[in-house]
């Protein structure tokens, strides 16, 4: 399904079933949950790798298309058109869609990293997000992307500052507007359900350096990078 009818969904399961059950063992069959958040605070940045490839989320993934609504790929593509950006890379993109939209709508390549969890072979730069990315210079892109990627992320900190370092001008990233129940159908394990909680991450959102757009089930969030 897309994007907007799953978080559309999910959105007013969270807003409607009182916590006690949202909480409950209920859920917990329903989305199938496997104790994931449980497990993985415990795991480091190879194991999770090892979790992701081993586990059949990838292949739910990749028969996704997208977890990008059409109003955040629009704000996106909009942001490319007039920043006229060349240098473009998108962190997370594994399953390409974003890479393709970008140059059909667009015309430009942009590169992808991510690690290979799949049988592509080209168009992505394998690696390891959970890691710094040392071998990407300081302010190496114009403009860098990430979508539906850091809520997955233990080391979400590290996630942001490497993409502000490797960054010249501007970064987007794109990630759901969830409340931190125990159980969910995805492995997040970072909640951003009101923007008190984007600013514990992103730092002060001032509306010209750092701006935020809520999209009702998903946050867009902008930063011009100065250097």
């Amino acid at each position: 399904m897309k994007r907007e009818i799953t978080g559309s969904i999910l959105y007013y399961i969270d807003l409607l079933v009182p916590p006690l059950i949202r909480n409950s063992f209920i859920f917990k069959k329903i989305f199938k949950d496997d104790n994931f958040k449980n497990e993985i605070i415990s795991q480091d940045a190879n194991e999770i790798i090892k979790y992701y490839k081993s586990s059949n989320i990838i292949d739910a993934s990749l028969r996704r298309k997208t977890d990008l609504t059409k109003k955040a790929l629009n704000i996106i593509i909009n942001e490319i058109s007039v920043g006229n950006y060349k240098k473009i890379c998108d962190l997370g993109g594994g399953n390409l869609f974003l890479k393709n939209e970008i140059k059909k709508k667009i015309g430009i390549e942009i590169d992808v990293l991510d690690f290979n969890y799949s049988n592509i072979k080209n168009g992505i730069i394998d690696c390891n997000l959970e890691q710094k990315l040392d071998f990407i210079k300081d302010n190496f892109y114009e403009f860098s992307i990430s979508t539906h990627t850091i809520e997955h992320l233990l080391n979400a900190n590290q996630f942001l500052n490497e993409m502000r370092r490797i960054t010249q001008r501007k970064i987007i990233l794109v990630f759901p507007k969830q409340i931190p129940y125990l159980y969910t159908p995805d492995t997040h394990i970072n909640f951003f359900p009101y923007k008190f909680e984007v600013e514990k991450l992103f730092g002060k959102i001032d509306g010209e350096q750092k701006k935020l757009i809520d999209l009702k089930y998903d946050w867009v969030y902008s930063e011009n990078i100065f250097f």
